[in-house]
């Protein structure tokens, strides 16, 4: 004969077995959530119109010298200035020039003209000093609207006389159904007189 006690013992381990089992399979459904909405929010792709408004030759000159900071890769430049990250406006046109090496000290990249060896495009470029976590709100059926995007144009650079100089990313934030990656005249505007797009 089953006691009273041992059937009260027995129904609360077995409560908390249900309980640990749902909280296993929900963790795995967000999970697997999480990871779609990474893979399908980070689309790389070659917008044929939007390349077609680059020159097949186009070459980029650094006008003047530019300095990276200490423990940086890059430097951010907006409607013709350098700006710091906290200073960007990411809803409108800014680009970043960025080299291979991160230093404990600052560098300089000297006035040079680099060949753009190859353009890409790419749909929710993360161009941030520090990694933006998916969204639930990506979800279409949790979402409340559109999430804005990174539209990012990347020209993978080459100079013989600065092989550390690796590539000049412009984007800009713009909700999806009505999102244009960056034409040349925008990022010319971006760059003002301390690049030149040719």
């Amino acid at each position: 004969m089953i006691s009273p006690i041992s059937n009260t013992v027995s129904g609360i381990m077995n409560n908390r077995f249900i309980q640990t089992s749902i909280k296993k399979k929900l963790s795995g459904i967000l999970l697997s959530a999480l990871t779609l909405v990474f893979l399908f929010s980070c689309s790389a792709t070659i917008d044929e119109s939007a390349l077609s408004s680059f020159a097949p030759s186009a070459k980029l000159v650094l006008n003047q010298e530019l300095t990276i900071p200490a423990n940086k890769t890059g430097v951010y430049i907006q409607y013709g200035k350098v700006v710091t990250y906290p200073e960007l406006d990411q809803y409108y046109p800014n680009c970043r020039l960025i080299v291979n090496d991160l230093k404990t000290t600052s560098q300089t990249v000297q006035a040079d003209e680099f060949s753009i060896t190859h353009i890409m495009f790419i749909e929710d470029y993360t161009n941030r000093p520090y990694p933006l976590y998916a969204s639930l709100s990506n979800i279409p059926l949790l979402a409340e609207g559109p999430t804005p995007e990174d539209y990012a144009t990347i020209f993978s650079l080459h100079s013989e006389k600065q092989p550390n100089v690796k590539k000049l990313v412009c984007t800009h934030l713009e909700d999806p159904p009505i999102a244009n990656h960056l034409t040349p005249a925008q990022i010319r505007t971006a760059l003002g007189e301390i690049m030149t797009l040719k």
